[in-house]
């Protein structure tokens, strides 16, 4: 799952906080432009994505995650 930390109605941080709650293996990349809250979530998330994420860093992270349960 890739989530945007910054979304329009809701902070990213609280519902990756509950899709690890409801979901603990889960694989989530966050994707930001702020590396402050990139830094405050790296621990939290799988992968950290700074934008302007190009098609190619998606396609390595595809690839690296496509074995994982």
């Amino acid at each position: 799952m890739i989530l945007d930390i910054n979304l329009p109605y809701a902070f990213g941080a609280d519902i990756l906080a509950e899709i690890r709650d409801r979901c603990p293996k889960a694989v989530i990349a966050i994707a930001t432009a702020d590396i402050v809250n990139a830094k405050k979530l790296t621990g939290k998330a799988d992968h950290v994505l700074l934008k302007p994420i190009s098609l190619a860093k998606l396609l390595k992270l595809a690839e690296s995650v496509k074995g994982a349960p």
